[in-house]
């Protein structure tokens, strides 16, 4: 009986495949390491570029794969926060950010 348990167990540890440090997910997580590194520059940006009426309206929640996601207070803060964005705030966000910012998400 023991025997035999230990023959299907050396049975199946040899079709189990073998953990290999070059693993794939190791270069799937590269970019989301990258991120959350740069989440902090992105957190600046938005207190150098904002308005100071701004400010406390919205605050950065974070930067995954370029898209900057900024959560706002409120409905209003919303639409003030918006209507910033589209007048001149993208430009001096991009602008002012050390990370590559490719879109900008607000969420209430």
């Amino acid at each position: 009986m023991a025997s035999q348990v230990a023959k299907d167990l050396a049975q199946r540890r040899s079709i189990r495949p073998l953990y290999a440090p070059e693993s794939p997910l190791i270069d799937l997580l590269a970019p989301f390491v990258q991120d959350a590194r740069r989440a902090p520059g992105a957190k600046a940006a938005w207190a150098s570029a904002a308005p100071d009426e701004l400010k406390d309206m919205a605050q950065v929640i974070g930067l995954v794969q370029g898209v900057l996601t900024l959560r706002a207070r409120d409905a209003s803060a919303h639409w003030e926060v918006d209507a910033w964005l589209r007048r001149e705030g993208k430009a001096m966000l991009l602008a002012a950010a050390s990370a590559p910012i490719r879109r900008i998400k607000l969420v209430k």
